[in-house]
């Protein structure tokens, strides 16, 4: 039925592709759908509702709606501890809001999430927190979604241009 976990698994999906596209309110919306069919089928302490709080934190951070963000964020880490506890499966959610700290101008706080998310992960991945970093990408993919949305856009624009001139 319209409730199913799968539905919001598709809900997801299809948010995802209306990012790409740049049509940002109908991704929102498309994550907030799944993140409420999850709250109600699955309950607030699920693993899979906490990843549905993250998809549209992400967005926000994406769109530069950091205030707006943090809170969902920070919600799916609170999940994840409590599910994982201190296991490398919280790291992607402590990186996130780290990443919406930073971006806030929190630099303390976040390098102290990017620090947690390193002492789960140094085991297997760094001896050190620019090496680490450097393997998760934190922070380098939205940024380059950013460019490459930028650079789509100007490259529209530049042919609209050419087509205006160049006839």
């Amino acid at each position: 039925g319209p409730t199913h976990p799968d539905v919001a698994v598709t809900l997801s999906n299809m948010a995802i592709i209306a990012r790409e596209q740049a049509k940002f309110d109908e991704a929102e919306r498309l994550t907030r759908e799944a993140l409420g069919i999850r709250l109600a089928v699955l309950g607030r302490g699920h693993p899979q509702t906490s990843n549905s709080y993250l998809a549209p934190g992400q967005l926000l951070d994406f769109e530069g709606r950091f205030r707006e963000a943090e809170p969902l964020m920070l919600k799916s880490l609170e999940i994840r501890r409590k599910v994982y506890g201190d296991h490398p499966l919280i790291d992607l959610a402590l990186s996130n809001l780290a990443s919406v700290r930073q971006d806030l101008g929190d630099l303390d706080g976040a390098e102290v999430l990017y620090r947690e998310a390193l002492a789960n992960q140094k085991p297997v991945y760094a001896r050190n927190l620019y090496t680490f970093l450097l393997q998760q990408n934190v922070n380098l993919f939205p940024e380059v979604d950013r460019i490459r949305l930028q650079t789509t856009q100007a490259r529209r624009v530049v042919e609209m241009f050419k087509t205006l001139y160049d006839e």
